[in-house]
């Protein structure tokens, strides 16, 4: 098989890609993927900062009026379901 063949490059990109080695080239999809993966990992995180977050103040909150107001505002704020 002659070495730039494209079934040999395919080969040594795997092979490069297996052995956590460099790759010569980077698709920009392969860019954009692991860029959309870190950035829903920063979110998930602040997300969960922000739950740790209220739920601490709706604990803290000195009157129950405020702790509904707390909660309400809370419950505003989902967006989504799990």
């Amino acid at each position: 098989m002659c070495p730039n063949s494209p079934d040999n490059r395919v080969l040594s990109r795997l092979c490069r890609c297996i052995l956590g080695l460099p790759t010569e080239q980077t698709s920009q999809r392969e860019v954009q993927t692991q860029m959309n993966f870190a950035a829903k990992l920063r979110a998930r995180r602040a997300e969960a900062r922000n739950r740790k977050a209220v739920a601490r103040a709706i604990d803290m909150a000195t009157t129950p009026s405020m702790r509904h107001e707390l909660m309400a505002i809370a419950q505003a704020q989902v967006t989504t379901l799990r």
